[in-house]
């Protein structure tokens, strides 16, 4: 089994997101795409499975309202102001 560990160092958080903004695929659209899918992890704390499913419907004004797919519960998250930015710019 692959142990999984998270990104603890903010530093390392800022690295990879200049990564994804420059160099995580050819096309300008799969790069916005693809840093959109890391800083839903890093803001809003989901897991996978729930990010890729999110949808505009689940944005209700400054929160993001989910059924969490592992236990199947209602789940409610804030978005900090400049990921909500983000993701205005974003859609």
């Amino acid at each position: 089994m692959v142990v999984v560990e998270p990104i603890r160092n903010r530093d390392d958080v800022q690295l990879m997101i200049e990564w994804l903004t420059l160099h995580s695929a050819v096309k300008e659209s799969d790069r916005q795409r693809n840093l959109m899918l890391f800083l839903s992890g890093v803001n809003l704390g989901f897991r996978i499975g729930d990010i890729v499913k999110l949808k505009v419907k689940h944005v209700k004004g400054w929160h993001v309202q989910i059924v969490d797919e592992k236990t199947d519960k209602p789940t409610k998250r804030k978005m900090p102001k400049k990921f909500k930015n983000a993701m205005r710019q974003y859609i």
